[in-house]
């Protein structure tokens, strides 16, 4: 099981790619309007991804990411973002982003996201490395 957290204060951004992400039966989803109710949500359980929209109401996504990953390193994030690649690579280096995410994601995004996610937790979860 997947567990995701949307956070979008407008409401709208991820519309497009909830119904792929619903229909998918190995996903479970929590919606936050912020991110503060995103960090709520985030200590009351184990969470894979946060997925956040570029500007929320009380932080930018990119804030957000800064706050995730030294709060809850262990949770993966995928961000919308309008910046250039070259630009939000600079931007969110060192973070262990998994995605950006063009600003009206869809049901396309949402498989290509899923399957990196898998591909990381497979990693994460597979048999130690033995060194020589």
């Amino acid at each position: 099981m997947y567990r995701l957290i949307l956070v979008d204060s407008a409401g709208d951004t991820f519309s497009k790619m909830l119904p792929a992400l619903q229909e998918d039966k190995r996903v479970l989803l929590c919606q936050a309007d912020s991110g503060i109710a995103a960090f709520d949500a985030l200590s009351r359980g184990a969470w894979d991804l946060a997925l956040s929209d570029e500007q929320l109401t009380d932080m930018t996504g990119l804030e957000f990411a800064r706050r995730l990953v030294a709060r809850y390193p262990l949770v993966n994030c995928a961000l919308v973002s309008s910046m250039a690649d070259t630009e939000f690579h600079e931007a969110t280096e060192g973070l262990g982003i998994i995605a950006k995410l063009p600003p009206d994601p869809d049901q396309d995004h949402a498989g290509e996201l899923l399957q990196k996610l898998e591909s990381i937790l497979r990693l994460q979860g597979g048999p130690p490395v033995t060194l020589s």
